[in-house]
């Protein structure tokens, strides 16, 4: 039993090290960037099948069990000029979870960084 107890510690420390490396770089880029507007040229939707694999599934329950009928993604694709150097930037949400709460042609606010670029979706 202490064996489990000690690797569930150590996979909830390492995804809390990730998450907060996340949370530095977004914080890295917004402190370095440069703000601007972005206006969003396309918004991609799609639907994955509920997980087959595991216990429940193998089982024969299904994942209604567990309300996990099939998941919602989105990604956010906007556009933005940088008025002072005259680039043209396209930014990326990447994957996200549920459904997109933006349209497009909507603004959002972005960052251009020698680190890196960020798109804020709230």
């Amino acid at each position: 039993m202490m064996p489990l107890i000690l690797l569930a510690a150590l996979i909830s420390i390492g995804c809390a090290l990730l998450t907060l490396a996340r949370w530095s770089e977004r914080q890295r880029i917004r402190q370095s960037g440069t703000q601007l507007m972005a206006q969003i040229v396309q918004i991609r939707s799609w639907q994955e099948p509920p997980d087959s694999n595991g216990f429940f599934a193998a089982a024969g329950r299904g994942s209604l069990l567990w309300g996990g009928g099939p998941r919602w993604y989105y990604e956010i694709i906007a556009e933005c000029k940088d008025v002072a150097t005259g680039e043209t930037y396209t930014l990326s949400s990447g994957p996200r979870k549920g459904l997109a709460h933006h349209r497009r042609g909507d603004y959002l606010p972005a960052y251009i960084s020698s680190k890196g670029n960020l798109l804020e979706i709230s």
